[in-house]
């Protein structure tokens, strides 16, 4: 495992690949998160999100992993019907959780549901999101009508702080400049 940490410090992400999937057998959960690493780094998000989607599998009580996965199925606009589902449970037990009720909200701006996306934001407190999911939350909120206050949530983000996913959809939304 140190191994493939190392590698990946080092860039080199096919050295990190060979040693984490030497450990699919023998510790599939380390395994499959050393990949997805991986996969984050070269930015395959089809692979990043097959293995966040095997560590939920493997650990259906680890809730972060479930959130993250969420998130990134969000952002690659997939198996909305699963995030539903996800989200909707979460929230029952998870009432308070602020990423959680973004989840929700990101799930219908995906739906193309861009009012009921705003509605649900309506409670979230920006400050508790970081940078990049505070940015797809200003896109909902573009979307819903609030452009004044989604230009005001973008203030203090760089493009730096997002990922690429995130970038793409901040400046489909028209709330960057990216040149």
């Amino acid at each position: 495992m140190r191994a493939g940490k190392s590698a990946l410090e080092l860039k080199q992400n096919q050295a990190a690949e060979v040693v984490y999937r030497s450990l699919m057998e023998a510790s599939p959960e380390s395994a499959h998160r050393g990949l997805a690493e991986v996969a984050e780094a070269e930015e395959d998000f089809d692979g990043l999100l097959d293995h966040l989607e095997a560590l939920v599998r493997l650990n259906p009580g680890d809730y972060e992993m479930q959130k993250k996965t969420a998130y990134y199925q969000l952002l690659l606009n997939r198996r909305l019907d699963v995030v539903r589902t996800t989200a909707n449970r979460l929230g029952a037990m998870l009432p308070e959780d602020t990423f959680v009720a973004f989840l929700g909200a990101f799930g219908q701006y995906r739906a193309g549901s861009f009012e009921r996306a705003r509605e649900r934001s309506e409670g979230i407190d920006p400050e508790k999101l970081e940078p990049g999911p505070r940015a797809v939350l200003a896109v909902i909120l573009r979307f819903g009508g609030d452009q004044a206050v989604a230009e005001e949530l973008m203030e203090g983000i760089s493009l730096d702080d997002l990922e690429v996913l995130e970038r793409e959809l901040v400046a489909q939304a028209g709330l960057v400049d990216e040149g």
